[in-house]
């Protein structure tokens, strides 16, 4: 009897090794994932690239190309992190920026809260000389800066031409990337508001709450921001966010499938071994 029991007990032994095998193959696989999943949950924001359109309406509702104009950015807040939340983008404040931003809290910045601190920031920048790069509108009245590292920038108009005197228009705080239609856009193009004589004064539009908890909702959905079609070029450099939760999920279903019918084999030739 002791014979028979031992038999039976090795050869259900030798029927279990394979399926720990591949429970031990799957949970490594899984553990990889968790790994690979939770470090795009915390990677770095990838850069982007940042265009103004200077084209202003005059009181005849006509387009004015304001070329030759000069615009200058300065990183006020670093993008920090982005998380499985597709438009949940955080921003800590530059070291250069830490007075004139006390207590700002970017999560919550309304849109008129976001267009009055860039008035003060512009002075701030202005005085202490913080903006790092300027760009002159070409014939078109476009200006461009390259690969930005991932910020909340300051976005002024410092140098004014002759052809867009007439014309004012106020700072801004620009999100690059941007938030937009619930998705993240890397090239980020803006159009300025201008007023120019006899241009009627737009309504402001109603101050809400920054949506999502993430991204402010001035800077992070900066008024006229697009996708400017760059995608070919910048493709490369663009890491994919990836959430994984779909992934995590058909893996778990799989491996508890594997589990299953490692459970199932190890019965029936238990069964059959002891009906022999």
């Amino acid at each position: 009897m002791n014979v028979r029991h031992n038999e039976v007990a090795s050869r259900i032994t030798r029927a279990a090794r394979p399926a720990a095998r591949i429970l031990a193959a799957a949970l490594a696989a899984l553990a990889m994932l968790l790994a690979v999943t939770a470090g795009h949950a915390l990677a770095a924001v990838p850069s982007g690239t940042l265009t103004i359109r200077g084209i202003a309406v005059d009181a005849d509702d006509r387009p004015v190309t304001l070329a030759g104009d000069t615009w200058s950015i300065a990183r006020v807040a670093d993008a920090t992190a982005i998380v499985a939340d597709p438009a949940a983008i955080t921003y800590a404040t530059t070291p250069a920026f830490t007075d004139p931003c006390d207590g700002v809290d970017w999560t919550t910045l309304t849109s008129g809260a976001s267009r009055d601190l860039a008035s003060v920031l512009s002075d701030y920048a202005a005085e202490h000389g913080l903006y790092e790069q300027s760009a002159t509108a070409d014939a078109y009245g476009t200006a461009h800066f390259g690969v930005l590292p991932a910020g909340l920038y300051l976005l002024t108009r410092t140098g004014v031409a002759q052809d867009g005197e007439s014309c004012a228009t106020m700072p801004m705080l620009v999100g690059v990337p941007a938030v937009e239609a619930g998705g993240i856009v890397y090239d980020v193009t803006v159009d300025p508001k201008y007023e120019c004589p006899g241009t009627p004064t737009p309504t402001p539009e109603p101050e809400e709450p920054a949506p999502g908890g993430g991204t402010p909702a001035g800077p992070g959905e900066s008024a006229g921001a697009t996708d400017d079609g760059k995608d070919d070029a910048d493709d490369d450099r663009r890491p994919m966010a990836v959430t994984g939760s779909a992934i995590l999920g058909a893996l778990i279903l799989t491996i508890g499938l594997m589990m299953t019918g490692c459970m199932i084999a190890a019965s029936r030739r238990r069964h059959d071994d002891d009906t022999r």
